[in-house]
């Protein structure tokens, strides 16, 4: 006979489409996975509380089972396979109108489901009250920041994230100027969506001082941070690798030049340079001395004709 009233309890609260009324606006809580969390819910009874007349229900929205007392016991019968061992109340306090209940431990898939308890007793009608919406959120854990040579650039990574968190990075380049926030832009962020649930992070930006990149967790409210710096050993690294390559590509170019110069001049032939012609430099002595060789010429005909 009691396990056919138990059977009429659960049609009547989880079938019969009959809208309870609902004292109390929804809340939310937020938790951790792998911890607990404490659902809290006190209720003023209008009348003695009579546990053998009593029914309660922690249940969701969506009508899954979480916990069942009816008739003065606990009951798991209804209670949802989810959450088979993770539960808990506090049966000595129901008198006082204490209907909390632990969760433990929490899991990634208990994130964003509404909770609700259902109260029906003898002397009154079945309320609603103390509906509240649960957020599960995963530890954060440390940042790793690497500083590549190479590319001057910083990487940050992380794993095991859930929900889906923000990622910033800020930049310093003197101890006594303010960080400077980088924009969108300057970023690239890469989140990858892991079989568990959670999200792996890699976020990638240009070097421009000390960079520090930041995770937040927007459901734990949870921010951690690491940073990494150009050490003078590692600008030393970065110049002996910096400038023989501005010299290999200063020589290249030269040589590219000069090639491009010869090609020209091959491509033109012999180059030959015209021929001047010099007229003759009249010194002024010159003149006198052939007229006086002239007159000998002259004399020296005469005497053979006489």
């Amino acid at each position: 006979m009691a396990s056919k009233g138990i059977c009429l309890a659960v049609l009547f609260v989880f079938c019969l489409p009959l809208p309870l009324p609902v004292l109390s606006v929804n809340t939310n809580i937020n938790g951790t996975r792998g911890a607990s969390v404490l659902w809290q819910c006190h209720h003023k009874l209008e009348s003695p509380f009579q546990p053998q007349e009593s029914r309660i229900y922690w249940q969701t929205q969506d009508d899954i089972v979480l916990h069942v007392y009816n008739a003065g016991q606990e009951e798991y019968e209804y209670q949802d396979k989810t959450f088979q061992n993770r539960t808990k109340i506090f049966p000595d306090q129901l008198s006082l109108g204490n209907f909390s209940l632990v969760i433990e431990p929490l899991m990634l898939r208990d994130d964003r489901i509404s909770l609700t308890v259902v109260y029906m007793a003898a002397t009154q009608a079945g309320i609603t009250i103390c509906q509240q919406t649960l957020y599960v959120a995963a530890p954060l854990q440390k940042p790793k920041v690497e500083i590549n040579h190479t590319t001057m650039s910083a990487n940050c990574s992380t794993r095991g994230v859930y929900p889906e968190p923000q990622i910033s990075w800020t930049s310093q380049n003197d101890s006594h100027i303010p960080e400077h926030t980088l924009g969108q832009r300057e970023v690239q962020t890469t989140m990858t969506h892991e079989e568990d649930g959670t999200y792996s992070i890699n976020s990638m930006v240009s070097i421009t001082g000390t960079m520090t990149c930041y995770v937040y967790n927007p459901t734990s409210n949870q921010t951690v941070s690491a940073a990494a710096a150009i050490t003078e050993h590692t600008k030393s690294r970065v110049i002996a690798i910096v400038v023989p390559i501005i010299l290999i590509i200063i020589i290249i170019i030269i040589c590219i030049a000069v090639g491009i110069a010869c090609a020209r001049a091959r491509a033109g032939g012999p180059y030959a340079a015209p021929e001047i012609a010099l007229a003759p430099i009249d010194d002024g002595g010159g003149s006198e001395g052939d007229e006086a060789e002239q007159r000998r010429d002259d004399g020296r005909v005469e005497e053979e004709l006489n």
